[in-house]
C-alpha cells in the first residue's frame, strides 16, 4: 500500500504524512429533501370537489333568490307538521302522536305511518342552531335543508366514486350528482321530503 496516500471510497480520501493520517469530509455530501405531506394532485382535487359542492349549493338556492321562501309541494308542509311537533314537544312525543286532523275522518296514527328521516334530521339541525345562538325558525330550517343535504351528496358521491375506481371518477359522481336534473329537482331549497335526507345516506 503506498504511503502517499490511499483512496477508499469516492467521498472519502485520506492522506498521509510523517505525523499520521488524516481524514478529510466528505466532498459530495447527500442532500435529502423532505417531501411534501400534500401533494399537488390532492391539492387540485380538493379544489375542484369544493367548486363542485358550492356551485350545486348556490344553484339549489337560486330559488330564494326570486320567490317566497315557502315549502314547495304538499309533502313538504306535512313533513313541517310532524317537524313542529318534534320541536314543540320532544321526539318521543312523534311515536305517540295520533292526529286527529289528518285523514279525516278517521285520523292518522303518525308515528306508525312516518318515515323519521327528513323530520328528525331537520329538528336536529333546529336545536343545534338554536343552541349555538343562531335563531332560525323551523320553516326556514325546512327550506334549507334540501339544498344542504343534496350539496352534500356530492362529496359522498366523490367518495363512493373514488373507493371503487379512482379520484377522476369519485370526481365525475359528484359532478353528476350535483347537477343531474332528476336529483336537483327533489333537493330544491324548499322540497322538504324523503329525498334530501334518503339519497344522502344511501349513497
Amino acid at each position: 500500500m503506498s504511503p502517499e496516500s490511499v483512496s477508499t471510497s469516492p467521498n472519502i480520501r485520506r492522506t498521509s504524512a510523517e505525523s499520521g493520517h488524516s481524514i478529510s469530509a466528505p466532498t459530495n455530501p447527500v442532500r435529502f429533501r423532505p417531501k411534501s405531506i400534500i401533494s399537488r394532485g390532492s391539492i387540485i382535487i380538493a379544489i375542484t370537489l369544493a367548486i363542485i359542492f358550492f356551485a350545486s349549493l348556490a344553484l339549489r338556492l337560486v330559488p330564494l333568490i326570486d320567490a317566497q321562501p315557502i315549502d314547495r309541494a304538499i309533502d313538504p308542509w306535512i313533513q313541517l307538521k310532524v317537524t313542529e311537533h318534534i320541536v314543540e314537544n320532544g321526539y318521543g312525543a312523534f311515536f305517540d302522536w295520533y292526529d286527529a286532523y289528518t285523514w279525516m275522518p278517521f285520523g292518522r296514527d303518525i308515528g306508525g305511518s312516518t318515515y323519521v328521516g327528513v323530520p328528525f334530521t331537520s329538528a336536529f339541525f333546529y336545536f343545534v342552531a338554536n343552541g349555538l345562538g343562531i335563531p332560525v325558525s323551523v320553516t326556514y330550517v325546512s327550506i334549507l335543508m334540501p339544498a344542504l343535504l343534496g350539496a352534500l351528496t356530492t362529496i359522498a358521491a366523490f367518495f363512493l366514486g373514488r373507493e371503487i375506481s379512482n379520484n377522476s371518477v369519485g370526481l365525475l359522481s359528484a359532478l353528476f350528482m350535483g347537477f343531474m336534473p332528476a336529483f336537483l329537482q327533489r333537493t330544491i331549497a324548499g322540497f322538504y321530503d324523503n329525498e334530501c335526507i334518503g339519497v344522502f345516506a344511501i349513497v
